[in-house]
């Protein structure tokens, strides 16, 4: 299949929308047959699914490091009201999130039908097949969608017909497991169909995408949430053995390959926007544009949960987030080794890099100056006053190897793309499938010791127990993947969160009631909204956003999820 070109900045740029199509008739079609029977409008208008995902209450911001705040890998640093960042998060906080994904959703819903319906004249086999893969892309996308909202909301309202008009718009919530069995036969059907990653533009969905995602709805289908939900036949063996299927799938295909690049240039590409096909089976294609234009295609990564510092014409970052007290210790659980060290008397020159490449740079000791340089090395711009566990920023998406010096200077905004699915999570997802669908202990271990090989860390050694490789697991997904979107999500589903949540809680209060400076306990206290705020009746599910209550009549208040004011039960 011939690659093509499906460009968001041309989206933004023409100013296309995929509701509406400033084309204008010619003969007797239509806007949309026009549009549809267009290629280079049809791939426009698809870009404009997938712009949903870089938006701020999505992935550009919300999901992807507000939410991962408050877990045992991440702590907001702000104490604002409504903050889901500091579990003080309300049904309106959540109004816009909920707007977007189901903006998404009609968006898809309307491609679909309308892809299908309108075909151009004298198509050949080859634009045929162009617009088959467009539309299993748009079949992808609306089911990813549909997962988010069933992982944050439980039952939600669900259609697959677009909404041409304001009637008829008030639908009742349906239930999560019909929702996941959508899911599940779309993923299935379009995987079949879709081309292999090498053919469609780098960051566009391919059946290796499709394949992990169906891996990654059947582990959340043997979760907390769906505990008692799913038929007596739909055991969580077998969730996990289908998992492990389709992880298998995707490992086979050869375009994924761990062993082929090094876990800090992984992200040094991110930030450079540079691809990186045998690691990312799909990644964001965000891309910092405010100051040639004024388009937002960009994201908060590196910025909001980057190293903070200077802020100054040379470097900039808002840096609410701080890694957890207890990450950095956590790359140290299995060999002491695998930890860098730490000497506060001689913060530069005492550092010396354990053997996992993730604690060095994912966990970083240390503050920016107004020394700081664009594309500079991180020692030669870095505080060298002793800073204390509590006060550690992310390293991950490291913002000062931006493009462009504006890039680096920005304290908002940055090109850093986000992983949604690369190939080591396909490998903890098999470690974890493995575990409990089989039984086999050996083969997990294996699969964990792949990413920590990559790594460089200290393998795991002997044949653990099921109930200690599933731990391994928790403690390996949290320091490969961290900052990237997906521990609430996995502390949720394993039914966990308030768990490693509190773990951290003693750490924080010992600080607070005075083992640091007045100063340092006051960023502590800061932190501590993270367990203040904590309710284990309303945490684990979001509630219906108000906006969805004040106009849907189908979900009156009654209806709200339990623990936020209703009666509805959510698992």
């Amino acid at each position: 299949m011939k690659k093509y070109l499906i460009s968001v900045l041309t989206l933004l740029l023409l100013g296309v929308s995929c509701s509406k199509l400033d084309v204008a008739p010619r003969g007797e079609m239509n806007d949309k047959e026009l549009a549809y029977t267009n290629p280079t409008i049809r791939e426009q208008v698809l870009a404009g699914i997938y712009a949903y995902l870089y938006n701020e209450y999505t992935w550009g911001a919300f999901l992807s490091i507000r939410m991962e705040a408050a877990t045992d890998v991440a702590i907001s640093r702000s104490i604002s009201a409504g903050e889901v960042a500091n579990n003080s998060h309300t049904a309106t906080t959540l109004n816009d999130t909920w707007r977007v994904l189901y903006a998404g959703v009609n968006a898809a819903n309307e491609f679909v039908a309308l892809a299908n319906r309108y075909v151009p004249e004298g198509e050949t086999a080859e634009e045929a097949a162009e617009r088959l893969q467009q539309i299993c892309e748009a079949r992808f996308l609306r089911a990813y969608y549909y997962f988010t909202l069933v992982r944050l909301f439980g039952d939600v309202p669900f259609r697959t017909e677009p909404t041409s008009d304001l009637n008829n718009l008030d639908i009742a919530r349906t239930p999560a497991p019909e929702i996941y069995h959508f899911i599940v036969q779309e993923l299935n059907e379009i995987q079949a169909l879709m081309a292999d990653p090498g053919d469609v533009i780098y960051g566009h969905v391919a059946n290796t995408a499709a394949q992990t995602a169906l891996a990654d709805v059947y582990l959340n289908l043997s979760g907390y949430l769906m505990k008692d939900r799913l038929p007596a036949d739909s055991t969580q063996v077998l969730m996990h053995q289908r998992a492990a299927h389709w992880c298998r799938k995707v490992l086979e295909n050869p375009a994924h390959d761990i062993s082929k690049t090094d876990y800090i240039t992984l992200f040094k590409n991110s930030v450079r926007q540079i691809p990186n096909l045998n690691e990312q089976i799909w990644e964001l294609q965000t891309m910092y544009l405010r100051t040639t234009n004024g388009y937002n295609t960009d994201s908060r990564l590196g910025k909001y949960n980057g190293i903070g510092g200077a802020n100054t014409e040379e470097y900039a970052a808002d840096a609410w987030i701080y890694q957890s007290a207890t990450l950095l210790p956590l790359y140290g659980k299995i060999s002491s080794e695998d930890i860098v060290s730490y000497n506060p008397e001689k913060p530069l020159e005492g550092w010396q890099d354990g053997k996992d490449q993730r604690a060095t740079w994912n966990c970083t000791l240390f503050k920016m100056t107004n020394d700081t340089k664009h594309n500079a090395p991180d020692t030669a711009a870095v505080t060298t006053s002793p800073v204390n566990v509590f006060q550690f920023y992310p390293g991950k998406y490291r913002t000062i190897y931006a493009n462009t010096a504006a890039e680096c200077a920005s304290k908002s905004y940055s090109g850093a793309r986000l992983p949604m699915y690369r190939i080591a999570e396909v490998h903890l997802m098999l470690a974890e499938a493995l575990n409990i669908g089989y039984d086999d202990q050996a083969g997990a271990v294996e699969q964990l010791n792949i990413v920590r090989r990559r790594a460089h860390a200290t393998e795991i050694s002997g044949v653990p127990s099921k109930e200690e490789v599933f731990d391994l697991v928790v403690d390996e997904r949290a320091r490969e993947l961290c900052f990237e979107g997906k521990r609430r999500f996995d502390l949720i589903r394993w039914g966990i969160y308030e768990e490693k949540l509190m773990e951290l809680e003693p750490l924080y209060r010992e600080a607070y009631d005075g083992n640091l400076s007045a100063t340092s306990q006051g960023w502590v206290r800061d932190k501590m909204g993270a367990f203040n705020n904590f309710n284990p009746a309303a945490h684990y599910i979001m509630p219906i956003p108000q906006s969805e209550i004040s106009r849907n009549a189908l979900i009156p208040q009654s209806e709200q999820n339990e623990g936020w004011g209703g009666s509805h039960k959510w698992k």
